[in-house]
């Protein structure tokens, strides 16, 4: 079976074959690994009714919603009370992306995520994030097998004053960002007196990774 893995130069990822049961895999074991772990999963719609401001938002022409930039914003959309819950999804997103090249694999402008929300407490949010920051390194550790550092990223998910942290892999010729950590506080539930944070895992990434180690054996 001949296998494709392209970037056809429309800013978006084109998969046949061998790579395609790699996205099916990857997203296989992470569903089972997170629902025994206990999250809730998600269907994500692509579009919601109310825009988030973002400088890389895509204006469309869809009558009634806007197309995401983040893959969480459909769930705080939706969900009216934020108790103490863990809940994953995969959602595709629309970017205009500055720093993208004509030929770029890592900068895309649609790509998909798999996504981690946690929502609660103050305290409750905290430890889930550290656990599951753990959680998440040591799966994407073992599936590319890979070792892989966290890092403060260089741009912010909402604002400066919030923290988000970027998981790199390492190789002797190789590192680039694979999975964000973000720290939402209060911005998406304040109505509710409670916090949210989120983990998206970049999929074409992942593919990327598995395509760049796979020529070295």
């Amino acid at each position: 079976m001949k296998s494709i893995f392209k970037d056809i130069n429309c800013g978006a990822v084109y998969a046949r074959g061998v790579y395609a049961e790699i996205i099916n895999d990857f997203k296989k074991q992470l569903d089972k690994l997170l629902i025994f772990e206990g999250f809730e999963p998600l269907w994500l719609p692509s579009l919601i009714k109310t825009q988030v401001f973002h400088p890389q938002n895509v204006d469309s022409s869809h009558r009634d919603g806007f197309l995401v930039h983040a893959a969480c914003l459909p769930f705080f959309e939706h969900e009216l009370e934020f108790t103490n819950g863990k809940y994953f999804g995969v959602n595709r997103v629309h970017r205009l992306e500055p720093l993208r090249t004509a030929d770029s694999e890592t900068r895309l402008e649609c790509f998909e995520v798999f996504e981690v929300i946690i929502t609660g407490d103050e305290e409750f949010v905290d430890v889930t994030y550290e656990s599951t920051k753990d959680l998440l390194q040591s799966f994407i550790e073992n599936f590319l097998g890979v070792s892989s550092d966290w890092y403060e990223a260089g741009d912010s998910f909402i604002d400066d004053n919030i923290k988000k942290e970027e998981l790199k892999l390492h190789t002797d010729d190789m590192e680039f960002a694979i999975m964000s950590g973000n720290k939402h506080g209060t911005f998406f539930t304040k109505k509710s007196n409670k916090v949210s944070c989120c983990f998206g895992i970049g999929i074409e990434r992942i593919l990327k990774a598995k395509k760049e180690l796979d020529k070295r054996l």
